[in-house]
C-alpha cells in the first residue's frame, strides 16, 4: 500500500499530494519543503551560482562493453539530481583508467550556454563531479 504525503512547497507555495512507498515527494533543508519540481530548480540555480556540484550520471541503457580507453557516444546519456527532476543532456563520455577505482568516466555538457565538465570515478557508482569549465 502506497504512502500518502501531503505538503505545501515553500518554493512555489503550491499544495501538493505525492503517492509513494520510498519518497516524500519534497526536499528538506532543516524545515524547509521544497517539491522535487523546485528541487531541479533549485539543483540548478545552485550550479550556476557555485560554479560546482555532484550528479548521477545515467544512461537509458548502460553501453554493455567497452574499452577501458576511448569514447563512447551512449544513447541518452544525462546527469540527473536525485528525484530525477534535473536532467542535463551529455554530448560525450571518455573512458580512462585510474590508479585506485580502475576506470574514470569524464562528461562534457552545456548548461545555459556554458561548457561544463564532470567526472565519475569507478565503474560501480553513478556519481559524478560536475564543474564549470573556466574560460581563458
Amino acid at each position: 500500500m502506497k504512502r500518502v504525503h501531503e505538503f505545501i512547497c515553500d518554493v512555489c507555495g503550491k499544495h501538493k499530494r505525492h503517492e509513494d512507498d520510498v519518497s516524500t515527494g519534497y526536499g528538506t533543508i532543516g524545515n524547509f519543503k521544497a517539491c522535487f519540481e523546485c528541487c531541479g530548480k533549485l539543483d540548478e540555480l545552485q550550479m550556476v551560482n557555485d560554479g560546482k556540484t555532484v550528479l548521477y550520471l545515467s544512461y537509458d541503457q548502460e553501453p554493455r562493453k567497452y574499452s577501458y580507453t576511448g569514447f563512447i557516444y551512449p544513447k541518452n546519456a544525462r546527469l540527473i539530481n536525485w528525484p530525477g527532476t534535473l536532467s542535463i543532456p551529455i554530448r560525450v563520455v571518455k573512458v580512462g583508467r585510474h590508479n585506485i577505482a580502475g576506470c574514470r568516466f569524464d562528461v562534457w555538457f552545456k548548461l545555459h550556454g556554458q561548457e561544463w565538465h564532470g567526472v565519475q570515478y569507478g565503474a560501480n557508482t553513478q556519481i559524478c563531479h560536475c564543474r564549470r569549465i573556466k574560460r581563458r
